[in-house]
């Protein structure tokens, strides 16, 4: 078992109150913890669960100075970094709609999800913001080297990737995502009452599209809430600690990416160590230095992160699962060589 010093969470209770919405359990894992507790690690920057909920209510804030309002839908078009985590709470907390969108999608695919919501807000970044052009909505640009490390390598890193973006087709008219959270933290503009229920609809994801055009599936506060619990109560109630992490790789725009890997830290006081996209070295170093205590992921992620991982003491994770494609047996018995279940550690669950 984990010997995180931390204290271990205990007496957890999601009643209906509680899970009536994405905001309402976020709410309830910063109530836990605390505002100077951390939510977020970034690419060496870590956000407090404070920061975190004060940006989420001023970018609400700011969307609602946009003319967002309940039962309206706002594209999310971003791959995992904190402004897309800041938009998901956001857009519930106001009674809005999520229309979660792979970020590298075709244009086409861009503006055919934008149509079928009838989006008033699209959030993009810098390689697609231009596939929104000309569909009437307001289109907010969140800049990828936001959240860089202020250091020399930060720079490096915005340097490199301005380059790598350099030739990517931009919007003629853009709003920035800074600008938006600044202007709500000026404005002070009174949030509209929170009346979001278990029943309404969060978010729009979408199917892979094997068989025709993907299709869009309407998800319920309560379709993610009551997944969500039920793996904090199972597998967190316990076992696992404040402060504790989960390896948040999975993307946002994947039920089970939102729902455990991004919804599950922030509805217990957890924290996420976020990654934009899956790199093994990094990923595995990461859950090696942070004592990541829960991972999540497919077959691929942990067939090329095991050369890394054997041979180091993890101990201190306490639930591992795998998913989303054929798990096999080779894979689940050299992690559970690894994990060293048979002294009663975490156990690889396909």
């Amino acid at each position: 078992m984990s010997q995180n010093p931390a204290q271990c969470i205990t007496g957890l209770s999601y009643p209906a109150d509680i899970q009536r919405s994405l905001f309402s359990m976020f709410e309830y894992g910063y109530s836990r913890v605390g505002r100077d507790a951390e939510a977020i690690l970034y690419f060496g920057n870590r956000i407090s669960y404070g920061k975190l909920m004060d940006d989420v209510h001023a970018f609400a804030a700011g969307l609602v100075n946009l003319g967002v309002k309940k039962g309206d839908f706002v594209t999310i078009c971003l791959p995992n970094m904190p402004q897309c985590v800041v938009a998901v709470y956001a857009v519930n907390r106001l009674g809005a709609i999520c229309n979660l969108v792979h970020p590298l999608s075709t244009e086409k695919e861009i503006k055919d999800a934008v149509r079928l919501c009838d989006s008033k807000v699209v959030l993009t970044f810098e390689l697609n913001e231009g596939f929104a052009e000309g569909l009437g909505a307001k289109i907010i640009r969140c800049k990828t080297p936001l959240f860089f490390p202020k250091s020399p390598k930060g720079f490096i890193m915005k340097t490199v990737y301005n380059r790598t973006v350099r030739n990517a087709k931009r919007a003629s008219d853009v709003l920035l995502y800074e600008d938006i959270v600044e202007d709500g933290y000026k404005s002070k503009t009174p949030l509209p009452k929170d009346t979001m229920q278990y029943d309404d609809t969060a978010a729009v994801m979408y199917t892979g599209g094997t068989t025709g055009d993907a299709k869009g599936v309407l998800l319920s506060n309560g379709a993610f809430n009551i997944t969500t619990s039920a793996l904090i109560m199972q597998k967190v109630e316990g076992r696992c600690h404040e402060n504790g992490a989960f390896l948040t790789v999975l993307p946002v725009f994947h039920a089970f990416g939102l729902a455990i890997c991004i919804h599950a830290p922030l509805s217990c006081g957890m924290r996420m160590v976020l990654a934009p996209r899956f790199v093994p070295k990094d990923c595995a170093n990461q859950v090696l230095k942070e004592k990541i205590e829960i991972l999540a992921g497919v077959p691929a992620m942990y067939e090329r992160m095991y050369p890394i991982l054997k041979g180091h003491d993890l101990s201190f994770i306490e639930h591992i699962v795998c998913g989303g494609d054929l798990v096999s047996s080779d894979l689940v018995d050299r992690y559970n060589e690894i994990l060293e279940r048979k002294n009663g550690w975490a156990s690889f669950l396909p």
